[in-house]
């Protein structure tokens, strides 16, 4: 008798649910930043100047490298693996959210939205691959995407309430860092 090798299946295979949890956030966080960023812009514009063309690029520095990069994201996700590929984009919004929260003026907003934009790119495509390779039942798939696709509508929904809210704890002085920005002024 020879002795057989039980091989376990992948990850993404093993837990379809976790998989679909996961796809659901990065598409929501994608989502919900777009709601967010459009109703801070006028608090943004008061912040740090810059006009109407200043605030044009903040959203469209985003939208040209998310509308751009998400074909090559598809890619990557082929070659290097659906998993790795999502983390890769979502650790580069986060960071990238960070530097936006944290920017001492526009250019180092608009590239940090740039960045942003790059992530999300990144995440999109990346997320239904995710389902994909979890989900090989053609009914059960569809009901994932379903899934998925209302995660991103509750974040269209749920942003410009949770925009104005953040708008108004950040940007009108309670958090020390945003009250510091303002008093230089």
């Amino acid at each position: 008798m020879s002795p057989t090798t039980i091989k376990s299946p992948p990850a993404t295979l093993a837990r379809p649910r976790g998989s679909l949890a996961v796809a659901m956030l990065g598409f929501f966080v994608v989502a919900l930043n777009a709601q967010i960023v459009n109703v801070a812009l006028p608090g943004i514009r008061n912040d740090f100047g810059g006009g109407l063309s200043g605030l044009q690029w903040i959203v469209t520095g985003y939208t040209l490298m998310f509308s751009a990069l998400q074909l090559f994201a598809g890619t990557l996700s082929d070659r290097v693996g659906a998993r790795r590929a999502y983390g890769i984009g979502m650790t580069l919004f986060t960071v990238a959210s960070v530097a936006c929260g944290f920017s001492p003026s526009l250019p180092a907003l608009i590239a940090g939205r740039v960045l942003q934009g790059i992530g999300a790119a990144m995440i999109t495509p990346t997320s239904l691959a995710l389902i994909r390779e979890a989900y090989h039942d053609p009914a059960r798939r569809r009901r994932a995407i379903v899934y998925w696709g209302l995660g991103g509508s509750v974040a269209a929904a749920a942003g410009p309430v949770l925009g104005g809210v953040l708008t108004q704890i950040l940007l009108v002085g309670s958090l020390p860092l945003r009250h510091t920005k303002q008093s230089q002024h």
